[in-house]
């Protein structure tokens, strides 16, 4: 219960933000872009706004308070008990000293809230729900993880226990611990925090993706409003958000062999996602990565509210350009005073602030969200707006990056072509054809029947895109679909408009092409939310199931510290790590992709297992700082190395054991050396 108050009490303090410090975001949906009369409902902004911004301003000093006080018995309860009182002392005199207006806001939420949005807000809901608890589930005792899950959750919910029953306070990375955090650990650190409030962890982790989820929708339907005024575009850019346009169910229809019937029942069985790009099949394109990486909805919404905030400077530019000449225009946009100079400096701080912390929760948001911004910036009037911002995100960003990270681990090359295949330019164009289908024609049709700020705004729009594909920022490849995830999400708002322009049109020839153009964005991405489905079915038995009564879980959730690091086989998710062991080296590709050095560790990891003394055992598990060494089945039956477990029950007492002879799983502690 106190996990929901507290997230109530999130909210409310991004609300009372807002009223005292933007509150002209309450009239933000009164009118479009260029100045028509909206009167869209103020909740599509307000609550995604104070979810973000509560999670943000409450997350942040909780998280210091209790590192400061880590020394202490319980850092992270300490933390909560005066973060929490002072909020709700804060909130509670805010409201009191504006009473009226917050009455009055509150009241105004809703008005003129229309049919279609409360559906779409509704279906937002109800679909991140079943996908989110479809794939992490408490029942009967037992957490079931469906496996195309499992290597995320491997570290989301090792992180996430660090916190909740740990005292990961320096911030250590749960699968190479004892090093500094190279990885965005903010949106765990917050579900850590909720659970350790009461929350029971599925819920913890799956309500705020929730919110977040249903949170981009509103601000994506908000957003095509604002731009075209007509909530056919709003609907449809929801669509074609949900359900993404590529030409892989074509080629997966025409690989399908066999007679008509077993076609249709390998069709309507299917439980592989469909790919005919690099990785496009691991699901990184479709909505299963919303329940897979539930801070990435949570960063989308920063860069929404930012990119709405800053949008109408760009109207503004193009209105004052209308009919110059194309040198008195240049003027205008790069030499007057109302080109650069801010009117107001409240906005532009607090999105510096919201884009500046939200760097270790997704830091993929923020490069994709300064990139966006910048491309704006150059059309725009109160530039100085847009650098004060970006400022402030850079400022705190490096301050994090200063203070979690030992060195830099940021590096980006130059490299054409990156995602695709075949690096030449007609590789890269059948890749970006193959990947996104019909979207590219949407685009086509979207900068024909669109100008001025539009065109430049969809430039913008598509900067993410072409990043991703001429620009390696990370070791993993993997990574990028974020970028192409990101672009064309702000896309979508254009192919919304040109489909909806289409379907206005009397010519039913025309009529029927937006209708096809429809099916043909949105097939792939319908068919890939039944392969969930069938991937999901408890009958399948895709699921990884962890059985919270078991011994070895339990132990490990009421003894290990997040302090305690535990020489281990290479875990993914298993009951160690989903009770919150933190490993010296877990699965290598996580760490790896983070920036870790994983060869040194895998070749400590094989000689501590094969000391062949005692004196050689202790002296490797002292320079690693290992407290406890589990010797299991995956240990005992490693390909990569050979266990000495004589040489390590001779050395360390054992302090736990659990399982019959086959399946023995020993815990030895190594601050209990064996008198020899």
């Amino acid at each position: 219960m106190l996990g929901i108050l507290y997230i109530l009490l999130t909210i409310c303090t991004g609300y009372n933000f807002i009223l005292y410090f933007l509150p002209n975001l309450f009239d933000f949906t009164k009118k479009t872009y260029t100045r028509h009369t909206l009167d869209a409902p103020s909740l599509l902004l307000i609550f995604p706004a104070s979810l973000l911004i509560g999670v943000l301003f409450l997350s942040w000093p909780t998280y210091i308070l209790a590192y400061w006080l880590r020394n202490t018995k319980n850092p992270l309860s300490t933390a909560d008990v005066i973060i929490i009182i002072l909020a709700v002392l804060i909130n509670a005199a805010a409201i009191g000293l504006k009473r009226k207006d917050t009455v009055k806001n509150l009241k105004q939420l809703i008005v003129n809230i229309q049919p279609c949005e409360i559906v779409i807000m509704v279906f937002a809901m109800i679909l991140s729900g079943f996908m989110m608890f479809r794939v992490f589930y408490y029942s009967d005792g037992s957490l079931y993880i469906s496996r195309i899950v499992t290597g995320d959750f491997a570290t989301h919910l090792d992180m996430i226990r660090s916190f909740s029953h740990g005292n990961n306070f320096p911030t250590s990375y749960s699968h190479f611990a004892g090093l500094d955090i190279k990885y965005h650990f903010m949106y765990q650190f917050f579900t850590g925090n909720l659970e350790h409030l009461g929350l029971r962890i599925d819920l913890a982790f799956t309500i705020p993706g929730m919110l977040f989820f249903t949170s981009v929708c509103m601000l994506l339907y908000l957003f095509a409003l604002k731009l075209f005024r007509k909530r056919i575009v709003g609907a449809l850019t929801i669509v074609f958000f949900l359900f993404r346009s590529s030409t892989s169910f074509f080629k997966y229809i025409g690989s399908l062999t066999g007679t008509v019937s077993e076609r249709w029942t390998t069709f309507i069985n299917n439980t592989d996602y469909l790919g005919y790009t690099p990785k496009e099949n691991w699901g990184l394109y479709n909505l299963n990565v919303y329940p897979n990486q539930r801070h990435l909805a949570m960063g989308i919404c920063m860069i929404l509210i930012a990119v709405m905030l800053f949008t109408p400077h760009l109207f503004s530019m193009f209105h004052s350009i209308q009919n110059r000449k194309f040198v008195d225009s240049l003027k205008r946009i790069f030499l007057s005073k109302e080109a650069w100079l801010p009117k107001e400096y409240a906005t532009p701080v607090a999105l510096g602030l919201i884009i500046g912390l939200t760097g270790f929760f997704n830091g993929a948001c923020v490069i994709a969200c300064l990139l966006v911004l910048f491309i704006i910036a150059i059309m725009s009037d109160r530039k100085l707006e847009f650098a004060i911002t970006a400022l402030i995100s850079l400022i705190l960003v490096t301050a994090q990056t200063k203070f979690f990270i030992n060195g830099s681990t940021f590096s980006s090359s130059f490299e054409p072509g990156y995602l695709a295949e075949v690096k030449t330019f007609p590789g890269v164009l059948l890749f970006i054809t193959s990947l996104l289908g019909a979207f590219w024609i949407t685009m086509i049709l979207a900068a024909i029947m669109t100008k001025g700020p539009y065109r430049w705004l969809l430039l913008a729009f598509i900067s993410p895109i072409v990043m991703a594909l001429i620009i390696n920022l990370t070791k993993d490849v993997a990574v990028n679909h974020k970028y192409i995830i990101i672009g064309c999400m702000l896309c979508d708002i254009f192919a919304g408009f040109a489909v909806a322009g289409l379907l206005k049109n009397k010519d039913i020839i025309v009529k029927i092409t937006a209708v096809t153009l429809a099916v043909l964005m949105t097939i792939t991405g319908v068919y890939e939310l039944l392969i969930f489905y069938n991937k999901n079915k408890p009958e399948n038995d895709f699921y990884a199931v962890f059985d919270t009564t078991d011994p070895v879980y339990q132990w490990i959730l009421n003894n290990a510290k997040a302090s305690d690091i535990f020489l281990t086989d290479q875990y993914s998710c298993t009951k160690e790590t989903v009770a919150g062991a933190m490993l010296y080296y877990g699965w290598p590709y996580s760490p790896w992709s983070a920036g870790y050095d994983t060869d040194y560790r895998h070749e400590q990891r094989d000689a501590m297992f094969e000391a062949t003394s005692s004196e050689e055992l202790i002296e490797l598990c002292r320079e690693n700082n290992i407290r406890y060494i589990i010797v299991d089945r995956a240990a005992r039956f490693s390909q990569e190395y050979e266990v000495n477990e004589e040489v390590i029950s001779q050395t360390f007492e054992r302090i736990f054991t659990a399982g019959d002879p086959d399946w023995e799983e020993n815990i030895y502690d190594t601050t209990r050396v064996i008198a020899h």
